[in-house]
This record gives structure tokens, C-alpha cells and sequence, in this order.
């Protein structure tokens, strides 16, 4: 597509970018490194990835070694560096355009506005989640309804690699009992083995990076349906968001985002799946045969 679409066909000779090839779309190449691979030998000039820096530096290394290998051509990168330099020139006004300071961006995003937009946007997100009704899979049908959004009575464990998440949760978790255990590379405890041994417990992971969610996807299914994930990080961290009692894909790390959680979790109105349609023998048309229902995410 890129080289005899874009290029051949249409003669187009302007820089091509990826989208994020983290997302859960490209996740049919396993190794990212190989991906951007693919990518620069498809004919695209630049790599998006916008994510993880590990990722970042492995995806540098490995296409270095694939020039050194022979696998791409020094020409190849030399054709986008030509055309990226290019583009630098036409549109870049170094005269105009000056690097912030690390002081003037926290400037910026300590703004009342934006700190006051960034919260109603994340509002909003916890809204629309609660809203958007789940397409039945032949896995969910087969389960017994459950309420996807608010939790049950019971002790609550927040799984976290920053105390700010779980302290702003248990401040607007009034009278429940809230235990947190902090997420690291020297834990010493076992994410599956603290469910178990607590039955009536429910769960809130909240997912930063690929470590996080590592401990996240490791749960056996029957441990996951009692789990609710923050994801903070990009959606195809999680690989089996199914199994999982919610998953709130936020994107960003809001200050106060463990209060908005707890408030979304004990606020919410109960709700089960989506009713399944079934075709009766005896209508010309579809009917449901559950009664109204209120939607869930899956």
C-alpha cells in the first residue's frame, strides 16, 4: 500500500507516519521491535510509538542491527531522512519555534483550566464507560449476569505502583475497608495468591506500564471477573480485557484519578449485560427475550 499506492500510484512523495503501533490492532506482529521493522520496510518514514520508552530504544536498536545485517538498506533510511529533513525545512521556522523549559510546561499544567478540564474530561470517560453497552460474545452468554460496575460489600485491595493512586482512593472510600499493596519488581507478595486466600475481596489494578500489567494479565479468569483495571497506559497493554470485572481505559494520569475511581465504582448504578437477541421460530422479526436491562462494558 505505502510503496505502489501511495508512492507509485499516486505519486505521492511526502513523509508517512504510523499510527501508535502499540495498539491492541497491531498486536498481530508480538514483538514491537519487528513491527517497526515492517513498518520502514513497507516504505514509512517515521515510527510512532508513543508509549513505552523501553520500546522506543528497542525498536532503534533492532532497526541499526537490521541495517548492519543487510536486512535494510542504508539507502532505505537515507530516503526518509531525506525527505523528514525536507519537511523540517519547509515548515519549521527555527526563529519561531523555541523548546520549552521543563518549569514552563508544569507552568502550563498546573493552570486552574486545564487541570479543571482534565478532570471533567476524565469524568466524562468514567460516564461514557458506564453507559456503553457490551456486544455479547458466545464466553459472555454463557455466564450468569453480574454487575460490572459497583462493588460489592467487602474488603477493597488496590494494586498500584504509586501511593498518590491509593491514597486519594481510600480518601473517598468512606467507611470501606481499602488495603493496598504496592506493585514493583521486589514485591513480596503474590497477586494471586492475596485473591484467593480473600474471597469476598474485590480488586482495583491500576495499570501505568507494561510492569503493571504484567500482574494484571497473569490472573487466572476466575480471580479476573472479581478485578477492575484503571488503565492508564495504551489499551493493548491489557490482552485479555474480557476476563476482567471492568476495564476503564483513562490514557493519562490524573492527579486525583484514585478519588474519581472510587467514585465511579461505589456511585454507579448496578448494571448486567447487555440482553442477547434470540430469533423465535414463530415472529417474523427479532425479538429480545430478557426484559430492560441496563448496559455494561466488557
Amino acid at each position: 500500500i505505502v510503496t505502489d499506492l501511495l508512492r507509485n500510484s499516486l505519486g505521492f512523495n511526502g513523509l508517512i507516519m504510523t499510527d501508535d503501533i502499540e495498539m491492541a490492532g497491531a498486536f498481530a506482529v508480538r514483538d514491537p521491535s519487528e513491527r517497526a521493522l515492517r513498518s520502514i520496510e513497507a516504505g514509512v518514514d517515521l515510527v510512532m510509538i508513543a508509549w513505552n520508552k523501553k520500546i522506543q530504544a528497542g525498536a532503534i536498536r533492532a532497526i541499526t542491527n537490521a541495517v548492519k545485517t543487510g536486512r535494510v538498506s542504508e539507502e532505505r533510511i537515507n530516503t526518509s531522512v531525506r525527505r523528514i529533513l525536507l519537511a523540517k525545512r519547509k515548515y519549521a521556522d527555527r526563529a519561531k519555534v523555541a523548546r520549552a523549559t521543563t518549569e514552563q510546561v508544569r507552568a502550563v499544567l498546573k493552570n486552574k483550566d486545564l487541570q479543571a478540564l482534565a478532570t471533567e474530561t476524565l469524568r466524562k470517560r468514567f460516564e461514557q464507560v458506564a453507559s456503553i453497552p457490551a456486544t455479547p460474545t458466545p464466553k459472555a452468554q454463557s455466564r450468569a449476569p453480574a454487575s460490572k460496575t459497583k462493588i460489592a460489600d467487602g474488603a477493597i485491595f488496590v494494586f498500584a505502583t504509586q501511593a498518590r493512586f491509593f491514597n486519594t482512593f481510600r480518601a473517598a472510600a468512606k467507611n470501606r475497608s481499602v488495603r493496598f499493596y504496592q506493585l514493583g519488581k521486589r514485591e513480596n507478595f503474590n497477586v494471586n495468591r492475596v485473591l484467593r486466600s480473600n474471597l469476598d475481596a474485590t480488586a482495583v489494578i491500576h495499570v501505568t506500564g507494561a510492569q503493571s500489567a504484567r500482574f494484571a494479565n497473569r490472573l487466572s479468569r476466575d480471580l479476573a471477573s472479581r478485578v477492575v483495571i484503571v488503565n492508564s497506559e495504551t489499551r493493548g497493554l491489557i490482552t485479555n480485557p474480557l476476563k476482567f470485572k471492568n476495564v476503564v481505559d483513562v490514557h493519562f494520569r490524573h492527579p486525583d484519578l484514585g478519588q474519581l475511581t472510587a467514585e465511579y465504582l461505589f456511585n454507579a448504578p448496578r448494571r448486567v449485560p447487555a440482553p442477547v437477541p434470540v430469533i423465535r421460530e414463530t415472529a417474523a422479526v427479532i425479538e429480545t427475550t430478557s426484559g430492560a436491562t441496563a448496559p455494561t462494558e466488557n
